[in-house]
């Protein structure tokens, strides 16, 4: 049979917000349905951990470009990309270590699109178009402690990203996508989302989907990031809003 993506038993960290995806469908419903990952997309991973997602973006024939905070896990990522299971799929992984909200994201994927021989990848510019060599993509189950750090990172990133699809707890999901201005619910990083982006909720994931399984139902957001036409108009100027939201 064909090498587990990372065999090494490894408990997860509830301080990071750790919650190993185990389910397959739940896997291949995102990378296939919700993201529509085709062959030759370039994909940032965020929090790979064990590798679930990771391996089923490179058998869709991604070039994947995973960040990982934690050394141990990156190393027996790293062991995997090495392997001949890896070698088999049809596409590419690169590993890096490092903390994502560190990382000037524009630049990292602009790097790896280059190191593939690809076109950066930042000029899908005003027509939109896709760039030569496929398109970058976001897909990532996000450690549930810094999604709102890492979606303001990267939602103002439309010229790098066609499409950015993120397991969230269902709560934060509906919060950044479905709720009305009124609900209870609605905050400033509903509003600072809906600047940037417009998204809807694929699909809700149970928590039995996880090891450990969280004390929340999780949901899969997909967004389409605004150009700058298409945002709405501020009344002040763009640091007033960020001072705001």
């Amino acid at each position: 049979g064909r090498k587990q993506l990372v065999s090494t038993p490894r408990r997860a960290k509830k301080s990071a917000g750790q919650h190993w995806l185990v389910d397959p469908r739940v896997v291949d419903a995102t990378v296939r349905r919700a993201a529509g990952v085709r062959a030759g997309d370039t994909v940032l991973e965020i929090g790979p951990g064990k590798g679930a997602l990771t391996k089923r973006l490179l058998e869709a024939g991604a070039h994947v470009l995973a960040v990982e905070k934690d050394e141990r896990l990156a190393g027996m990522l790293e062991e995997f990309a090495a392997s001949e299971a890896a070698q088999e799929l049809k596409g590419t992984l690169v590993i890096k270590t490092a903390d994502v909200l560190g990382l000037d994201l524009e630049a990292e994927v602009a790097r790896h699109r280059r190191a593939l021989g690809l076109s950066p990848g930042t000029e899908r510019g005003t027509s939109g178009e896709e760039t030569e060599g496929g398109r970058s993509l976001l897909v990532s189950n996000l450690p549930y402690n810094v999604t709102t750090s890492v979606m303001r990172q990267v939602m103002p990133l439309w010229h790098v990203f066609e499409s950015v699809t993120l397991m969230l707890q269902e709560e934060a999901a509906e919060r950044f996508a479905e709720i009305d201005p009124g609900h209870p619910s609605y905050r400033e990083a509903t509003v600072w989302y809906r600047y940037y982006a417009e998204g809807e909720i694929a699909f809700y994931v149970s928590r039995k989907a996880f090891a450990p399984p969280p004390n929340v139902e999780s949901a899969v957001l997909v967004s389409r990031l605004r150009r700058p036409e298409e945002r709405v108009a501020l009344p002040g100027s763009p640091r007033e809003f960020h001072a705001f939201v």
